[in-house]
């Protein structure tokens, strides 16, 4: 064979097998790119998109610093939770000052408590409960629980967590409202926490499942109003006015 039919030989075969591949690949992925499909992903977006939930509002610490209450509220937030605790030892120092501003203000507020994995929850729950003096028309307190770098056995993690829920509910006669990043939700209360409790998910790619039985989503932390200095997480309410009252603090 001549070197030039050489040459053609193999560009001819290797055309082919690339044809071959592009047309497995389509034929594998054409439902991605199905013009019906795309409309329907497309219309679920819209449908479950942060703007589509008029209830919303903010959740801070004192990591935003010191905040001009009197520009914030004029942005109407419906509701802001507010750190309180941290493990057994830690107070937010920017509480107490945050409480009393939202009640002046007549926003509705929440505290929450971060949970650590340095100690029982049992005695987290204790701590939150002698810094945290809920009252009439307040949002039920707050469990955040989140990932960290080395997580403990899984068994170990529930059964904490569980004790810090019984414990405050026990305390303030309401089931607590349960924050987490979606994924931790699968992984470890999905079949320990009942759909009693109020669950408030955090995921800023996508809303949450619309099967399960969340209320309160989480979809940026990068959000930023007047009266604030540093960016911080805007949040929505899935439902209507009346749901949103029927789990305030009685």
């Amino acid at each position: 064979m001549s070197r030039s039919k050489h040459f053609l030989f193999i560009f001819i075969t290797i055309m082919g097998i690339i044809s071959i591949v592009f047309a497995t690949y389509f034929s594998f992925f054409s439902h991605w790119f199905n013009p019906d499909e795309l409309q329907l992903l497309k219309a679920k977006k819209e449908r479950f998109s942060s703007q589509n939930y008029p209830i919303w509002g903010l959740d801070i610490s004192h990591h935003n610093g010191k905040i001009d209450w009197s520009k914030v509220v004029i942005t109407k937030p419906h509701f802001i939770f507010i750190k309180a605790t941290e493990g057994t030892t830690i107070f937010d120092h920017e509480f107490d000052s945050n409480w009393v501003y939202l009640k002046k203000h007549k926003v509705t507020r929440g505290a929450y408590h971060f949970f650590s994995y340095k100690s029982l929850g049992k005695l987290q729950a204790q701590y939150f409960i002698a810094n945290v003096p809920l009252t009439k028309g307040d949002l039920p307190p707050v469990l955040d629980v989140e990932f960290c770098r080395k997580m403990p056995a899984k068994k170990k993690v529930t059964r904490e967590i569980l004790n810090w829920i019984e414990t405050v509910e026990k305390h303030y006669k309401v089931k607590p409202i349960i924050y987490c990043p979606w994924r931790f939700y699968k992984q470890y209360l999905k079949d320990k926490v009942s759909t009693d409790y109020t669950l408030w998910i955090c995921d800023y790619r996508m809303p949450p499942d619309p099967s399960i039985h969340w209320n309160f989503w989480q979809h940026t932390n990068t959000f930023s109003i007047p009266g604030i200095n540093f960016s911080f997480d805007r949040n929505v309410f899935r439902y209507d006015s009346v749901a949103f009252n029927r789990i305030l603090m009685k």
